[in-house]
């Protein structure tokens, strides 16, 4: 754990795992307040694999492949996330995984969560990506989603009237 009181995120041995491939092992990362940072590598090299591994151990969910069982490769079983959080000086422990047939799993410190929606907001995070310019050509309810998922990581509170909300349309 790094002792500077400006850091906004430290995420330290992430690794993801694909059955017996390993795409990511124990990378680390930290961004201090007022610091941008730039990954930067050949084609191939991970980089995308380590944002969108940070994305989905703080969103429970891919930013780029939004069907969970597509992220389990080619004659694999599974997949794997783990990694570490700091926050206020608190290192916890995120694992995710999900096994062909079976659900999701996401746990904190090995404790398995009943609701995905309770770790929501708890490690904030925000992807933009040159895919997201149908935020600005696409009509308001790609921007609204977007938006949506953004203020429930900082509001519980709007994140719970979201789903409830969202279900009472389903039973329309």
């Amino acid at each position: 754990m790094s002792s500077s009181k400006n850091i906004v995120l430290e995420a330290k041995n992430i690794s993801k795992y694909f059955g017996t491939i390993t795409a990511l092992e124990n990378v680390n990362l930290t961004v201090r307040q007022g610091e941008c940072l730039g990954v930067v590598g050949d084609n191939g090299a991970g980089k995308t694999n380590i944002l969108d591994a940070i994305h989905y151990l703080s969103q429970s969910k891919s930013y780029f492949n939004h069907i969970d069982a597509q992220n389990i490769q080619f004659k694999m079983d599974y997949f794997m996330l783990k990694g570490n959080f700091t926050k206020q000086e608190t290192t916890d422990e995120i694992q995710c995984n999900l096994k062909k047939g079976e659900g999701k799993v996401l746990k904190k410190n090995q404790k398995k969560y009943k609701r995905f929606s309770e770790h929501i907001g708890q490690y904030p995070s925000v992807i933009i990506s040159p895919t997201d310019s149908n935020l600005i050509l696409e009509g308001s309810e790609v921007r609204r989603k977007y938006l949506d998922s953004s203020i429930a990581q900082y509001k519980q509170s709007y994140l719970k009237t979201l789903i409830n909300y969202n279900l009472s349309l389903i039973h329309i």
